[in-house]
C-alpha cells in the first residue's frame, strides 16, 4: 500500500528521534519501504533542513553510510500547562530537549477570552525571551488541566476539558498548529524524551497530581493512550470508603487527592487555623502546599495526611505494577512540588511490602522535571503529531 508522502516524513523523523541517529538502509528496512523511496524522503527533508547528514558509520568495505540526525535548531514547539494560580510554558528543541520555561501568574476563574488574549499577546514576548522567531515555531501543545476549573475548560464538574473554541481562537491569533494532550500523558512523554535515562521499550508510569491524580503510561517504549484520563483517581481500592463523585467508593482520589489531604486536617480546626488554612475551594492549592511544607517540617497532623494520601497512591501503583509489568514510576505534577520526598518514600515503602509472583523490582521517583514536566511534553506532543508547518 503506497503511504501519503507526510506520513514518511513522520515516520522517518520520529525513528531519527528515538534512535538519534539512523541510516538510510535501515530506515527503509525499518519502515518497510524501497530504498529509492528513503532515498527521496531523505532528500526533501534534508532540503527542509529537518535532518543533517552528521558522520558516517565505519566501512565494512563499500562507501560509508552516512548518518542522519535530526536538526535542533531546525524547529521549536511550545508547550502549555497550568500550575496553581500561573500558566507554565515550555520551549523545546525538534529533538524535544527542553531550552527554556517560563511561568506567568493567572487567575484560577476568569473569562476564556481573556486566557486566550493573554496567551497569543504573550506568544512574541515568550518567543523572543527564548531567541527563537516565529517562523520556527513548529506549535504549540496544550497539557489539557482535567477537571482544574481554568476558563479554558467547559462541560460539567468532573468531565471537564480544555475547549475546543478556545484551542480554535488561539489557532486563529498564532496561525499555529495546536494540539491537545492529557497532562500525565504529557508528563509521561516529557520523561521518555528529557528525564530520568530508562531503558529504550520499558514500561513506565508517571503519576501527575495536580487537583486530581491521573496516570500517564509508557508501554513498549510508546505513549498509551487509551486509558481513559483520570481513570487512576477513579480506581476503587476500599469498597467501604468515602463515596466519590463518579459514583463508586473509596477511590484514589477520594483517599489521596489533595482536596483529601485538605480535608482531613481541616478536621482538627484548632491546628487548621494555626496553619493558617484558609479551607475555601478556590484555596486548596494553596492550603495543600502549606501542609506539604509543614508535614516535611515535621509536624504531625499533616504528616499523618500525608502518609495516608502516599499509602493509597501506593495501592493505586502496585494494581499498575501488576497489570502492566510496570519497571519505572515517576511523580510529577504540582501536588508533589512541596512533600515529594515524603510521597517517594511512603510508595517505595509501600511497593517493597508487596511480594508479587513474576513482578520486577520497581523504583519510585520523583521527576528531576519539576513543574515543567507537563508543559514541556505538550511540546513534545507538537513534535510527535503531523501539524509540523
Amino acid at each position: 500500500m503506497q503511504r501519503s508522502t507526510q506520513v514518511l516524513d513522520h515516520a522517518v523523523l520520529e525513528l531519527a528521534r528515538r534512535r538519534g541517529a539512523v541510516t538510510r538502509p535501515e530506515l527503509a528496512l525499518d519502515l518497510g519501504v524501497t530504498a529509492a523511496t528513503i532515498t527521496n524522503v531523505v532528500k526533501r527533508l534534508l532540503g527542509d533542513q529537518l535532518l543533517v547528514e552528521s558522520g558516517h558509520l565505519a566501512s565494512t568495505g563499500g562507501k560509508p553510510r552516512s548518518l542522519l540526525r535530526l536538526n535542533p535548531t531546525s524547529r521549536y514547539s511550545l508547550g502549555v500547562s497550568f500550575g496553581p494560580g500561573r500558566l507554565i510554558v515550555a520551549l523545546t528543541d525538534f529533538t524535544g530537549a527542553a531550552v527554556g520555561r517560563a511561568a506567568f501568574p493567572m487567575q484560577a476563574v476568569g473569562r476564556a477570552a481573556d486566557l486566550r488574549r493573554g496567551l497569543s499577546d504573550r506568544l512574541d514576548d515568550i518567543l523572543k525571551s527564548f531567541d527563537v522567531s516565529h517562523q520556527s515555531l513548529a506549535g504549540i501543545g496544550v497539557a489539557d488541566p482535567v477537571g482544574a476549573g481554568t476558563p479554558w475548560l467547559d462541560g460539567e464538574d468532573g468531565a471537564l476539558s480544555v475547549s475546543e473554541p478556545a484551542i480554535e481562537q488561539v489557532r486563529r491569533d498564532t496561525g499555529l498548529p495546536v494540539v491537545v494532550g492529557d497532562e500525565a500523558s504529557c508528563a509521561a512523554l516529557a520523561e521518555l524524551w528529557n528525564g530520568s535515562p530508562v531503558e529504550v521499550g520499558a514500561n513506565f508510569a508517571t503519576l501527575y497530581m495536580s487537583t486530581q491524580i491521573t496516570a500517564g503510561l509508557v508501554l513498549n517504549g510508546r505513549i498509551h493512550q487509551v486509558t481513559p484520563r483520570g481513570s487512576l483517581g477513579h480506581v476503587s481500592i476500599d469498597r467501604n470508603g468515602a463515596p466519590c463523585p463518579c459514583g463508586a467508593r473509596g477511590c484514589i482520589d477520594v483517599l489521596a487527592s489533595p482536596a483529601a489531604v485538605v480535608e482531613h486536617v481541616l478536621t482538627n480546626a484548632p491546628h487548621a487555623r494555626r496553619l493558617g488554612l484558609l479551607g475555601a475551594p478556590t484555596t486548596r492549592a494553596v492550603d495543600f502546599a502549606q501542609i506539604g511544607r509543614a508535614a516535611v517540617q515535621g509536624d504531625k497532623t499533616c504528616s499523618a495526611a500525608i502518609h495516608d494520601s502516599a499509602e493509597a497512591l501506593a495501592v493505586g501503583v502496585a494494581n499498575l505494577v501488576v497489570m502492566l509489568d510496570v519497571q519505572r514510576v515517576f511523580l510529577a505534577g504540582p501536588g508533589f512540588a512541596d512533600a515529594g520526598s515524603i510521597y517517594e518514600q511512603v510508595i517505595n515503602d509501600g511497593l517493597a511490602r508487596v511480594h508479587r509472583t513474576g513482578t520486577r523490582p520497581v523504583r519510585v521517583t520523583l521527576s528531576r522535571l519539576d513543574l515543567g514536566s507537563a508543559a514541556i511534553g505538550a511540546a513534545s506532543l507538537v513534535l510527535q503529531s503531523r501539524a509540523l508547518r
